[in-house]
């Protein structure tokens, strides 16, 4: 089980979603003692809020932490994707609790294709993209532009290297169209 879902997206403080956290636990582990709980589930710039949360016993509540780790449009070094994973191992380590990482969401906007033959050019998408093309941006939310294929690839398969390098036990890849 998984508690909500990138609750520091959506402006819930980590002690709020410690207390919904731990009562929904509670409620798991009650009804099926074998249950895994995992938790936080956070995403972007998530370890300021991740710490402040480990300070409400996440290892009390949780049986593994859970993160996202969507990066896009930046590739994963731009993020600080390799030093965000440790200190997420860091605040586990420092539990004494072993508890697993699991990346159970993380994607990536790409450009679809114009010609299903060749990839849309650097060049060329950004054209499109300064001129607004439907599916290529998006007016509101994150992030608000499609990369190249070759962008996107690198992306996903260095994220996937950093997260099991990092020590997460899973990695899930959410394809999505923000439209």
């Amino acid at each position: 089980y998984e508690i909500e879902n990138e609750p520091n997206a959506h402006h819930l403080t980590p002690g709020d979603y410690m207390t919904i956290a731990k009562s929904a636990s509670e409620a798991l582990h009650k009804g099926d003692p074998d249950a895994k709980v995992f938790g936080m589930c956070v995403t972007g710039d998530f370890v300021p809020w991740l710490k402040q949360a480990f300070e409400f016993d996440a290892a009390g509540v949780f049986d593994g932490i859970s993160i996202h780790t969507y990066v896009t449009p930046n590739l994963p070094e731009q993020a600080n994707l390799r030093g965000k994973l440790k200190e997420v191992q860091t605040l586990i380590t420092k539990t004494g609790k072993a508890m697993p990482l699991v990346n159970s969401e993380t994607g990536t906007y790409v450009s679809l294709r114009e010609d299903a033959n060749s990839p849309i050019s650097p060049e060329r998408l950004e054209t499109l993209i300064k001129n607004g093309t439907p599916g290529l941006t998006v007016s509101r939310g994150w992030p608000n532009h499609a990369v190249s294929e070759q962008s996107g690839s690198i992306s996903v398969v260095r994220n996937v290297v950093y997260n099991f390098l990092a020590g997460s036990r899973l990695f899930v890849f959410f394809g999505w169209n923000p439209e």
